[in-house]
């Protein structure tokens, strides 16, 4: 029993908007290694029709703005 939020929404009743909010970040993702953590922001955001700017907010978010350089294997 109880509710699952995501970003204030409810995973239950407004699953696609809740949904829209989340990504899956594999540990041993099928791209390149050497992809930089930029790059594959880039290809999520064109995946999800969202402005290729999102990246930089995304990073900032998480304290990781100065990592957007680096590779996903590292």
């Amino acid at each position: 029993e109880g509710r699952v939020l995501v970003d204030g929404l409810d995973l239950w009743v407004d699953e696609v908007a809740a949904r829209r909010r989340l990504a899956y970040v594999p540990e041993h993702p099928d791209v390149t290694p050497y992809a930089s953590v930029d790059e594959l922001l880039g290809l999520v955001c064109r995946l999800r029709g969202e402005p290729l700017a999102s990246r930089a907010e995304a990073l900032e978010r998480v304290g990781l703005t100065g990592q957007a350089g680096r590779t996903i294997r590292e």
